[in-house]
Order: C-alpha cells, then sequence, then structure tokens
C-alpha cells in the first residue's frame, strides 16, 4: 500500500492556527503579534507554514495591509468558534465553575464612540456579572455565519430578513452642528458662508453627497451654495462631528450621535432646520441568540437608553 502524501491533521501547528485567528481577527500581522507577544515576522511565518501546510493561501498580503481569502475566512470562522470553546472549557477546568455571560458586538465606529462606550457604566451598575466584547467596524457584517457575534449595531433603512431587529432611535432627524460662537447664535446670513463637512454613509458604501445638504437647504429656503459644497469629505460621522467640534465647519449629522455634544456644549445647532434621516439605527441579532439571558439584558438596556434620551 503506497502512503498518502498529505500530512495528518493531528500535525497541524496550533500556533499558526492562533496566529491566523488573531491576524483575521484584528485585520493585522502587527496586531496579533502584540496580542500573542512575538513579532510581527513571526506571525507572518507562523501563517505561511500553515499555508504551505494546507497548500492553498489564507491571506493576500498587500502594500500595507492583508486580506483573507475566502479559504482564510472560512478557515478563521471555524477557529474562532473552536477557540471559544476551549477557552471555556479550560476555564471551568480551572475552577471557574460559571464562566462568565459574554455578549459579543459588532458596531460601527461612530455609534461606539458617541453613544455606546460613554454610557456603559450604567449598564455595568445593572448588570455586572455580564462581560461585553465589543468591535467597532464599518464593515458589513453576516450574523448567520460570523458566529463569534451575538448582536450587531447598524445605521440603514432595514428590513432585516431572517433577523430580530429593533430600531434603537426615534427622532430620525439629520441635524447641523458647529463649535459654539461667543454668543452661540449663528448670523442670519451664515448658511451661505458655511463650509459644509460631508460623511460617507455606513455599511452602504453611499457617500453623503452634496444632494443631502441641498435638501436642508431646500428645507431652509436657502439657495444653494455651490462654493461650500466643496468641503472635506469623511469616512466616519465621529470624524466630521470631531471636525465640527474643533471648529472646521459644519456637520450634518444624525441628531442622536450629537445629543451628548450637544447637551456638554461642544456643540450648537447651526440652525434649527432639520431634514427626515432615511436611515436609523438597529440592533440586530440571529433569532437563535435573541433569547440568551445576557443578550436579551443588553438589549433591554440599549432600548431603554435611547428611549430616556428620546423623551
Amino acid at each position: 500500500m503506497v502512503a498518502s502524501s498529505k500530512p495528518r491533521r493531528s500535525n497541524v501547528p496550533s500556533e499558526a492556527l492562533r496566529a491566523l485567528e488573531s491576524a483575521a481577527r484584528l485585520h493585522s500581522f502587527k496586531a496579533a503579534a502584540n496580542e500573542l507577544n512575538i513579532t510581527p515576522a513571526a506571525v507572518s511565518q507562523r501563517i505561511k507554514s500553515l499555508e504551505d501546510y494546507l497548500g492553498t493561501i489564507l491571506f493576500v498580503r498587500l502594500n500595507r495591509s492583508i486580506r483573507l481569502t475566502e479559504a482564510g475566512q472560512a478557515l478563521a470562522a471555524a477557529l474562532r468558534d473552536g477557540f471559544t470553546i476551549i477557552d471555556r472549557a479550560v476555564g471551568v477546568a480551572y475552577g471557574d465553575s460559571a464562566p462568565p455571560s459574554t455578549v459579543t458586538i459588532s458596531v460601527l465606529p461612530s455609534f461606539a464612540i458617541k453613544c455606546l462606550v460613554p454610557h456603559l457604566g450604567r449598564f455595568y451598575a445593572r448588570h455586572p456579572s455580564i462581560r461585553l466584547r465589543i468591535e467597532a467596524s464599518d464593515e458589513r457584517v453576516d450574523l448567520s455565519r460570523e458566529r463569534r457575534f451575538d448582536l450587531a449595531i447598524r445605521y440603514g433603512q432595514g428590513p432585516y430578513r431572517g433577523l430580530s431587529a429593533e430600531p434603537l432611535d426615534t427622532s430620525r432627524q439629520m441635524v447641523p452642528v458647529c463649535k459654539p460662537t461667543k454668543n452661540s447664535t449663528p448670523a442670519p446670513d451664515a448658511p451661505l458662508s458655511w463650509l459644509l463637512l460631508h460623511t460617507d454613509r455606513p455599511q452602504h458604501d453611499v457617500r453623503l453627497e452634496p444632494s443631502d445638504w441641498r435638501g436642508w437647504f431646500r428645507r431652509a429656503g436657502w439657495a444653494e451654495p455651490a462654493r461650500s459644497f466643496a468641503g472635506p469629505a469623511f469616512s466616519n460621522a465621529h470624524l466630521a462631528i470631531a471636525a465640527a467640534i474643533g471648529g472646521q465647519g459644519v456637520a450634518l449629522t444624525p441628531e442622536v450621535l450629537v445629543r451628548d455634544d450637544l447637551a456638554e456644549g461642544h456643540l450648537v445647532r447651526a440652525s434649527q432646520v432639520s431634514i427626515f434621516d432615511p436611515f436609523r439605527f438597529w440592533v440586530l441579532c440571529v433569532k437563535e441568540r435573541a433569547n440568551r439571558n445576557a443578550v436579551k439584558a443588553f438589549r433591554r438596556w440599549l432600548v431603554a437608553e435611547f428611549e430616556d434620551n428620546c423623551e
């Protein structure tokens, strides 16, 4: 009998699998190296050895970034689930009779920075035993395939088929905001001199074009100041908001993202005119996970937090 030339599965190098899972999750060899306490070169070498072992490419190496291949995505997703089970089992064996309830959330960076993170203390005051793991990204997430996520918070129109979806913000208003002036009241002719700050539409690859500002100007009854539409564009709403706070111009943004900044005086409404936002924030969950106690607790808190802030 001729022996198979294909290596035995039991010989798969475990350190290479850890390197792959970490680099895939963090989107960086450098970040994976920091997490694993090795060098980026060692991470690259381990992944290369795994590719040689499997006979397939797992990462496409670009100039300043990496991208998973289809095979790499499938393997990384399976490894995340596997390592989670192993880590929990080891924790139990070590003496943790009840591993902590963990809720893993995929959230848009702007929402995380402006709405979620500043209020987490109120969640932990009510649920000190629940551990949240928050991953911020503008990339789309398929919750049915990305099993490591229990919830996702996204900005869109809906509906979301196959998912349990709850809307978070009820105001659905886009408001123009800027840095406070000495009297905090813009001059009557201010819109004609504003430098307008533009923002990409998260997750939809649709840029917030000047037409959104044109809609605002039509609603306000002003002629369109063509020069102002040449203002800078940002990939995330929180960058445009930061620019507005820094006095760089006027941002047209979902009202929910600037509630705290308006309340604390970091921003003021450049005008009381607002326009309807066809998008809104949603908390999404695979239906089979919706009844987990920790998931239900976080969803209830998040929805209630928005309801309280909208009153």
